[in-house]
């Protein structure tokens, strides 16, 4: 997940709904080249989902059609307000695309065509309450554009929870640092030096992986016994999509503003000359990211 504007420096502060409604058709694009869902071992009955930071439930609207069956979801996130507008969200996918949709008080059903979805959300703070969340009952840890922003710390002390409940984890969107923007322009390699290095900072939960999340995370998780596949899920732009290449300029404008080793006129001066490429209709962006499934060596093995 990459750096989001007013400021914000920490995935404890929030990311905002329509930054979230903005990125997920993209999210979801990038994610449908792959099949690594496919590979997510099934369980009996029904199929537990612990969803880390889900914010409005984008990565349950990708991934339960595609889980099928019986599903009783945990969307957890610290953002009160994200999850109270996650219903909203929900029902307006379910209606989308002629599924039943049924809410009474906090319970709440998505009926789709191969899969009926039971929702609960939880509020926690990711940092300080990894103890309280349900573990124990998990088949599928999983989460979307976190794994770039938590420390190695943070993250050795998830597999440690996931471990003994034999949970396969499934981390999407995590951002490695590749940016390439067509056509190419001056200053263009300094802004992502700057932007990959203010990844690293601290996000809420210890100096981040950033880019270097996923072949790090790779590691640790096959040292703790689990097998893992990756493949690509990279952002692709067209001259088109002016309001997604728009925000990420002044996103990553203000995010490398805070690198004491940045010159504020330079800044500004490549983020007009970007500006001014893509109203132009001249500007074509991928930004890469990686997706990652681990499954406990005990399991079945992953079909290849």
């Amino acid at each position: 997940m990459l750096a989001v504007p007013d400021g914000v420096d920490a995935l404890m502060s929030g990311f905002g709904s329509d930054w979230l409604r903005l990125r997920e058709p993209f999210d979801a694009a990038a994610r449908d080249d792959h099949g690594l869902a496919a590979g997510i071992p099934a369980a009996a009955g029904p199929y537990r989902v612990l969803d880390l930071g889900a914010g409005t439930g984008a990565n349950l609207r990708y991934l339960a059609p595609r889980l099928g069956g019986e599903q009783l979801w945990t969307l957890v996130d610290h953002d009160a307000g994200l999850l109270e507008i996650a219903p909203d969200a929900l029902r307006r996918w379910a209606q989308a695309h002629g599924w039943e949709f049924e809410r009474t008080g906090d319970e709440i059903r998505v009926h789709g065509v191969d899969f009926i979805v039971a929702v609960r959300r939880e509020c926690h703070d990711l940092f300080r309450s990894l103890d309280a969340l349900p573990w124990a009952e998990a088949h599928l840890v999983t989460a979307s554009a976190l794994l770039d922003l938590v420390s190695e710390v943070w993250f050795q002390q998830l597999i440690g929870h996931c471990g003994p409940a034999s949970a396969a984890l499934f981390f999407a969107l995590t951002y490695d640092g590749r940016v390439e923007w067509t056509p190419s322009l001056a200053g263009d390699a300094r802004i992502v030096d700057a932007l990959n290095r203010h990844q690293r900072g601290d996000k809420g939960f210890g100096a981040a992986l950033g880019p270097a999340a996923a072949p790090r995370a790779r590691q640790l998780l096959e040292a703790a016994g689990y097998r893992v596949r990756e493949a690509r899920s990279d952002w692709r732009m067209e001259t088109s999509d002016h309001a997604m290449q728009a925000r990420l300029i002044e996103d990553w404008s203000q995010a490398v503003q805070t690198m004491p080793s940045e010159s504020p006129t330079r800044i500004e001066t490549w983020r007009e000359r970007r500006l001014a490429a893509l109203n132009g209709g001249d500007s074509r962006l991928c930004v890469g990211h990686i997706d990652l499934l681990a499954t406990p060596r005990s399991r079945a093995e992953i079909p290849q």
